[in-house]
């Protein structure tokens, strides 16, 4: 049963539309007095926003409990956190409410789903242009693409720069990896990059992941962020939350 009137749903709708997560999470965090994570497919974290300044790499993503593949909701006894998740085009997204107790599992849970709708399109509208141009952008890179680069760099809302120096790197992922483990390592890579002062652009393409690296005064500090037994000791934490 829904908490909140149709009409506050849609209201929610316009909010995250113009303001963000925020105002969803804490129009959940007023009325259950918990506090609420916002995570993508990849458990990276979109709310709060304060942990995308944090200077760890590790604290950028919340880990994502494997039952809850082809479930919609799981409540972690060990940590007292309830998690919902929302499916979107071939994705999801998942919002996480935090210490709450097993007997405010049902409210909770019916608040959770009110929110569905508006986190759907904040995500939906997130990714419809920036899915599309890494997907033209892969099959450019590793398919018989008749594109052209000028196009598919006005298509990177300034991702891709003409003018722009850049230095490609090439991952292999074990072969038989599923590719939500592929999306996860590029994810990754992606954020640790972006704490070294890179805004990368990763590219998946069957077991591989291309990464362009934007490189210009920093060139000198790329031996150094790429620090393939750092990043590979990282990520292992991470997924041992």
């Amino acid at each position: 049963m829904s908490m909140i009137a149709p009409n506050s749903v849609y209201h929610l709708v316009d909010g995250v539309l113009d303001k963000g997560l925020s105002h969803v999470a804490e129009f959940v965090e007023n009325i259950l007095k918990r506090s609420v994570i916002i995570a993508d497919h990849d458990g990276r974290i979109h709310y709060p926003e304060e942990v995308s300044y944090s200077g760890e790499v590790d604290d950028v993503f919340v880990s994502i409990p494997t039952i809850l593949s082809g479930r919609d909701f799981y409540y972690q006894n060990s940590s007292g956190s309830l998690f919902y998740r929302i499916s979107y085009n071939d994705s999801c997204a998942f919002i996480i409410a935090q210490d709450l107790p097993v007997e405010e599992i049902s409210r909770a849970l019916a608040l959770l789903i009110d929110t569905k709708l508006a986190i759907k399109c904040y995500f939906c509208k997130l990714h419809k242009e920036s899915d599309r141009f890494e997907q033209e952008l892969a099959e450019y890179l590793f398919a018989d693409s008749k594109a052209n680069i000028r196009d598919l760099a006005k298509l990177s809302e300034n991702r891709l720069e003409m003018d722009q120096l850049y230095v490609v790197t090439l991952v292999e992922i074990e072969e038989g990896s599923d590719i939500t483990q592929i999306q996860q390592v590029r994810s990754y890579l992606y954020e640790y990059l972006k704490k070294n002062k890179f805004e990368a652009v990763p590219i998946s393409w069957s077991n591989y992941i291309c990464i362009i690296i934007p490189v210009g005064s920093t060139v000198d500090k790329l031996d150094e962020a790429l620090d393939w037994p750092a990043m590979i000791t990282s990520k292992e934490a991470v997924e041992g939350k």
